[in-house]
């Protein structure tokens, strides 16, 4: 279970579930769902994460806004597509998920970012797609000769270009890490340990996220990259959200490369930035100073204990990110945050 700070750890737990509680992570917390061995109860909070941290301040809206997309791509995509996903939904009540079935009995659920789920087992690997190049592969494109996750890309790119047939979405997988940070494979590395149902699934949503991203420029939001969790053929987890996607303006996009300069994300990018320049009183092996959460171990007590006491700007980053999802949310669906609520989760 990764550390919690103090100051948000117990923010969101329900006091009425305790006896169902299975663990808290980075950003949202698990319980059994009373009655059904095979559901559980996924609880997404306003925490904020950065570097495989949980950071010691919460962002307002943000897990309404996470509980309220994976509804809306269910509804509106998944679910008329045939998309298998993780979410149940109610007998009792038509079209809402299933966690509304416990409100009566277990007071202090708030519907607005909790949702019923299937009880699966996660893959041990992160499923990344990149739809233009740059973020954290764009230092391994540079340094490799244009090859990232095993495959030679086009030479001479711009940072955040459009990657194009045969290589639109590039897959780059990493591990899962258990301790410490995830760790960048090859496709061939992921491939070569999951066999014909890691092709079939890879090519599964590969096809999904050209639809999505097919979708979202539609309405005039191009999605960088994004990162999806899977059991078998079961979508889980998050999906295409601000903190599992990078997103970006059509136009903004436009201008950032032409100038050379990165766009405006409209996802946690601040926050991000921000952690990647804090100077830490930590050393790496070679003797030098640690610049950037990324650089610090997660399990390390000390690392944590950093982490939790340091000075963030907080009503700078928390505002920005709260002002960032719900806007996010408006132009995905067309409908203001509180009015989707009203309309399909209370």
């Amino acid at each position: 279970m990764p550390y919690i700070p103090e100051k948000v750890k117990k923010s969101v737990l329900v006091d009425s579930l305790m006896p169902y509680f299975i663990s808290q992570g980075k950003v949202g917390d698990k319980y059994e769902y009373p009655g059904r061995l095979e559901n559980l109860i996924s609880l997404r909070s306003n925490r904020v994460s950065s570097d495989d941290f949980s950071l010691p301040f919460n962002a307002d809206y943000k897990g309404e806004v996470l509980t309220a997309l994976a509804d809306f791509w269910a509804r509106e995509f998944f679910n008329p597509l045939g998309i298998k996903h993780h979410l149940v939904y109610s007998q009792g009540y038509p079209g809402r998920n299933i966690i509304k079935e416990l409100c009566k009995k277990f007071p202090g659920i708030k519907l607005e970012c909790t949702l019923g789920v299937l009880k699966v087992t996660v893959g041990k690997y992160e499923i990344i797609f990149r739809f233009h190049i740059g973020g954290s592969v764009w230092k391994r494109y540079l340094e490799n000769n244009g090859i990232v996750a095993g495959v030679q890309l086009p030479v001479g790119m711009r940072k955040w270009q459009k990657l194009e047939a045969p290589f639109f979405p590039l897959f780059t997988p990493s591990t899962k890490a258990s301790v410490g940070h995830d760790v960048n494979i090859t496709q061939a590395e992921f491939f070569e340990a999951t066999g014909d149902a890691g092709h079939q699934l890879v090519e599964k949503l590969s096809e999904l996220c050209k639809e999505i991203y097919k979708w979202l420029r539609k309405r005039g939001i191009v999605m960088l990259d994004t990162k999806l969790e899977a059991s078998d053929e079961i979508i889980c987890d998050e999906w295409f959200n601000p903190d599992t996607s990078r997103f970006v303006s059509e136009a903004n996009l436009a201008e950032s490369i032409e100038k050379g300069v990165e766009p405006e994300f409209m996802d946690k990018q601040p926050v991000r930035d921000f952690c990647a320049k804090i100077v830490t009183p930590f050393f790496d092996k070679d003797g030098n100073q640690i610049i950037g959460l990324k650089g610090l171990d997660p399990e390390n007590l000390k690392h944590c204990k950093f982490v939790e006491e340091y000075d963030f700007p907080v009503e700078e980053l928390a505002g920005e990110l709260t002002r960032r999802y719900l806007m996010i949310f408006k132009l995905i669906t067309g409908i203001e945050l509180a009015d989707y609520q009203r309309e399909y989760l209370l």
